[in-house]
């Protein structure tokens, strides 16, 4: 299991606080599968801070369902750390593609690179 960050945080894009109901599916193929329910508890254009009811490895990837509209994207757990009994805290990485689960326009702070 990996801890938390601590002390100075660089982060490539800036957070947003957001609560919103997600599920957790386990991709890893030939690894531990498992399926968990949670929430995001802040977002930016490269990652999600999250909560779920269940563990899951460092490194492990995974698709994230944002369960109010359905969208799904793949997501490496960064670190993991129990927060409360059952409870996990999990730094979420996108893997590749933009971050297509929220309704927010990232390309102000984000600017792709032209074509």
């Amino acid at each position: 299991m990996s801890e938390p960050p601590t002390g100075i945080e660089r982060r490539r894009s800036p957070r947003h606080p957001l609560q919103l109901p997600l599920r957790f599916r386990a991709r890893s193929p030939g690894g531990p599968t498992g399926e968990a329910d949670g929430e995001a508890i802040n977002i930016s254009y490269h990652g999600i801070l999250a909560r779920a009811a269940g563990e899951f490895r460092a490194g492990s990837e995974v698709t994230v369902e944002n369960r109010q509209n359905g969208r799904t994207t793949p997501y490496r757990i960064v670190w993991i750390a129990p927060c409360s009994p059952g409870e996990w805290e999990m730094g979420l990485e996108l893997i590749r593609g933009e971050p297509t689960l929220w309704d927010i326009d990232f390309s102000a702070e984000w600017p792709r690179p032209a074509d």
